[in-house]
């Protein structure tokens, strides 16, 4: 076969507009010139790359930046469509070197040759092919609203797959090999050759709770059935399964079925939500429980609530079960508040979720919903959604009784919230980080130093801001630093040494509130710094009152809470003079001289284990100053 080449450099001249649909027969691969050029509903640009024919349409973002990964180069698939359909991809990253782009035509197919990636379609096909020297590797990133199943995407009327070789899956799994990219219309779903589902189906098997689509035996979609009915559309050619998480089902028909109805209470009898694990899956139930569909396989399974109550552990057999369980209370319920005057003398603890990573994050595409479900059933009251670089797509059950607030993150690793509609105001979400540091960074997605938005950096942001300037001239400064386990807490550490008032905030963050619950409460509990950062436990630490709620000069105390099984061993007081760690008491407290030292914060550990932890249990608390930080 002999090939026909074209080449055009990056910095050719813009081409004339050309907005049309490609006819049978034809491919092309352009510069856009024009907007009429690009996608409906896409992030691509005049500047970026068009390659298409007559069934599909793709767009290349120009190398000079990625869409959706700050400091990373373009070269990266930004949108699919079929030819007048809407954009159904966010971006798809594959891992190489993706500079520069050159134009490759030939007879009957044309390419973006992007660095070491290669971009190939033939005409009249939908498949654009990926190719490198090496096994082709990357993430899909989904766009907000689309319906997502493993490596597939279902999009307002298309549906693109990616062939299960081409990407990396979501575990980080190699392929080792290039596949392909399939974008096509949907007109309808045929349920065999003879039957077309042009209308909502009615579904008279009891028991489903969705439908899986298949084309080529490939999972593309799953369409919920509510209230007996499945409403959605899927390609030509499909095939329907039934699906009721714990059964056996051949098609539509239910073979056996079998599950845990739990029904969940603290031990004063009010409702609880509850998590079920078992063999290694998570099953968030509501207040009170309901059913968890843990199928015909047996094993050891276990109910909690989070760090907030005690656990349950029992045995299921593979057949239908009814419990009922009583899980104890671990934190106290009301908080005495020495708060002489206040119109509400009494407040309580609520355990916060402070980085609720919803789509359209980069890193997944997790729907808000069921997120917070997950989260209201661990234990968590409140929560802050946030995505990198975007506003976070936020929706919510009404039996998930959790506070959301709205938040926005540049470059992965500075957040804040509130945030404001305002597209006028600091905190309108999206910002744009491109080349900027650390401390230019966290001005912007703060709003500057008059703004009151509380404000996150992690650890890596830290080790940036630190060889930009002294704490002492950061402005503004941020409110917290995110200690993501154990080995963070010496960042923590070292930013008291250099006399930064910071306060450490984490997974699983307890805030101590005055009043009534509310998002507004648990705020103010956080920036009065009333609160305990770690992945559980409890932990305060105050000067030492007497019974009338006077200081008591030259004492402080260190209070902890946390369940049983958490199996808490250590505390520690941690000073700029060193460290002092005492076996945890039974009486849950303990006094001590005030240290001669700059600051000290208390800091709890324990020895929790799988299956309700990852980690060992810890916490610390914010700073106690006992010399003015200036």
């Amino acid at each position: 076969m002999i090939w026909i080449l074209a080449c055009a450099e990056l910095d050719a001249p813009p081409e004339d507009c050309d907005p049309r649909e490609l006819l049978t027969g034809e491919v092309r691969a352009k510069r856009v010139a024009c907007e009429e050029e690009l996608l409906p509903g896409g992030e691509g640009r005049e500047g970026d790359w068009l390659l298409e024919n007559a069934v599909a349409r793709f767009v290349v973002r120009d190398s000079y930046a990625s869409l959706t990964q700050i400091g990373e180069p373009g070269g990266t698939l930004v949108d699919a469509a079929v030819p007048g359909g809407t954009d159904l991809l966010m971006e798809l990253l594959p891992v190489g070197e993706r500079d520069p782009i050159e134009i490759v035509e030939g007879s009957g197919y044309a390419e973006l040759r992007a660095g070491d990636v290669v971009y190939h379609l033939d005409a009249d096909i939908p498949y654009l092919h990926l190719g490198t020297p090496e096994p082709v590797e990357g993430r899909l990133v989904p766009r907000p609203g689309a319906g997502r199943a493993g490596l597939a995407l279902r999009y307002e009327g298309a549906f693109l797959a990616l062939d299960a070789d081409t990407v990396a899956d979501d575990d980080g799994r190699d392929p080792g090999a290039p596949g392909q990219l399939t974008v096509t219309g949907l007109r309808g779903v045929t349920l065999d050759p003879s039957s077309l589902w042009t209308e909502p189906l009615e579904v008279d098997t009891p028991g489903l709770e969705s439908m899986a689509i298949r084309v080529g035996g490939r999972l593309v979609d799953r369409v919920p059935v509510l209230e007996g009915v499945a409403s959605s559309t899927v390609p030509d050619g499909a095939s329907l399964d039934g699906e009721a998480p714990g059964c056996d089902i051949d098609g539509l028909q239910i073979v056996t079925c079998a599950g845990l109805r739990l029904q969940a209470r603290d031990e004063l009898g009010a409702p609880l939500p509850v998590t079920v694990l078992f063999r290694g899956a998570e099953f968030p139930l509501p207040e009170g429980g309901g059913l968890a569909p843990l199928g015909i396989a047996s094993g050891e399974v276990y109910a909690w609530a989070g760090p907030g109550h005690g656990a349950w552990r029992g045995w299921y057999d593979g057949r239908d079960t009814e419990v009922n369980i009583a899980l104890a209370r671990a934190m106290p319920a009301a908080v005495e508040w020495p708060a002489p005057g206040a119109l509400f003398p009494t407040g309580g603890l609520v355990l916060a979720h402070l980085a609720a990573e919803s789509a359209p994050d980069a890193d997944h595409g997790r729907y808000s919903r069921d997120h917070y479900h997950a989260l209201y059933a661990q234990g968590f009251g409140a929560a802050v959604a946030i995505a990198d670089g975007e506003l976070p797509v936020h929706s919510r059950d009404a039996h998930d009784r959790i506070e959301v607030q709205l938040g926005s993150r540049a470059g992965g690793d500075t957040w804040a919230w509130p945030y404001s509609s305002s597209t006028k105001r600091s905190g309108h979400g999206a910002s744009d980080v491109l080349g900027f540091g650390a401390l230019d960074r966290m001005a912007l997605v703060r709003g500057g130093s008059s703004t009151d938005r509380y404000t996150i950096v992690t650890p890596s942001w830290v080790a940036e801001a630190l060889g930009e300037a002294e704490p002492w001239a950061w402005s503004p400064r941020p409110d917290a630093v995110w200690l993501d386990g154990v080995n963070d807490i010496d960042v923590y550490t070292q930013l008291l040494d250099l006399w930064l008032d910071i306060a450490p905030v984490g997974p699983a963050t307890w805030i101590r509130f005055l009043g009534a619950p509310s998002d507004v409460a648990y705020e103010a509990g956080l920036r009065n710094r009333q609160h305990a950062a770690g992945n559980g436990p409890y932990i305060a630490l105050a000067e030492d009152q007497s019974e009338g709620g006077d200081p008591v000069p030259g004492r402080i105390r260190i209070d902890v809470a946390a369940p049983a099984w958490m199996g808490l061993t250590t505390v520690s007081l941690v000073t700029s003079e060193g460290t002092v760690r005492h076996a945890v008491p039974e009486s849950g407290y303990l006094v001590f001289p005030a240290p001669s030292a700059s600051w000290a914060y208390a800091r709890v550990d324990g020895a929790c284990a799988d299956p309700l932890c990852t980690e060992a249990a810890w916490a610390v608390t914010p700073p106690l100053w006992l010399a003015n930080p200036g």
